[in-house]
């Protein structure tokens, strides 16, 4: 993803938040350090800075572009942040976590990049 890449919309915060374990108010407050404005979403970039500043330690993984289905089947257990073209949610021993308003994420998405947060 190129540095123009932007995730529009809540999603990086709803990632960030279940891969810390902080609140929301408090990933709030630090993404926005970071560029987030509501209903503008964030650079991907921006979103990692972000990651570190919380103390969220990932590590890439390398990978070709797979669909949901085929990454959950590869990495069944952990915690992960996951992200496709347009979207990045975390994944959870299996289970993907999306905020309830946002549109679900099918098993057909295409990921495109996705990292294990370490313990």
């Amino acid at each position: 993803m190129t540095r123009m890449h932007k995730l529009y919309g809540s999603c990086p915060i709803v990632a960030l938040q279940h891969c810390s374990g902080l609140s929301e108010s408090q990933v709030i407050d630090i993404c926005k350090w970071h560029g987030f404005e509501w209903g503008e979403g964030m650079y991907i970039e921006d979103i990692h800075r972000a990651a570190r500043e919380i103390g969220i330690k990932k590590r890439r993984i390398q990978m070709d572009d797979c669909t949901l289905r085929e990454f959950l089947r590869k990495y069944p257990m952990g915690l992960y942040m996951v992200c496709s073209y347009d979207h990045i949610f975390a994944v959870v021993n299996g289970g993907v976590i999306n905020h309830p308003m946002q549109k679900p994420v099918g098993h057909r998405t295409k990921i495109v990049q996705a990292w294990r947060v370490q313990a």
